[in-house]
């Protein structure tokens, strides 16, 4: 399952800059966790995140959703975003995410490596949470 997430153009695009893709925590939309540091960033990375299913700009799912899915849905983003003439078509991405975002970057590592030229992964772990809580 690929999952319907919405980029968030948090810094405008520039021939050149990395991508630094933010991923957010649960109960928050990612413009409202990073728009503060990717302003400070602005002009340094193309800085563009995502929301959680039901959050944010991104549409709701009746289906269980993983970190695979996510992270899977995260490298279709930034699969679109590199096709695009203005991102400079970069080879690797920076990432950065709190909580879920953490995760799923840790998820991307996994999965992805040849991807992510590096990641912050803040507040989170391997393993968040459990079925019955």
């Amino acid at each position: 399952m690929i999952l319907d997430l919405t980029a968030t153009q948090l810094t405008k695009p520039g021939k050149g800059l990395p991508l630094l893709m933010v991923g957010p925590s649960i109960g928050t939309s990612v413009g409202a966790l990073w728009s503060s540091c990717a302003d400070r960033l602005a002009g340094r990375f193309h800085v563009v995140g995502w929301d959680l299913p039901g959050h944010g700009r991104s549409a709701t799912t009746e289906e269980p959703v993983t970190m695979v899915d996510l992270a899977a849905a995260v490298v279709f983003l930034i699969d679109r975003l590199r096709a695009s003439p203005a991102s400079g078509r970069a080879s690797k991405v920076f990432y950065a995410g709190d909580s879920v975002g953490g995760a799923v970057g840790l998820q991307l590592l996994l999965d992805a490596p040849d991807l992510i030229a590096a990641a912050a992964i803040i507040s989170s772990g391997a393993k968040i949470g459990d079925a019955r809580g």
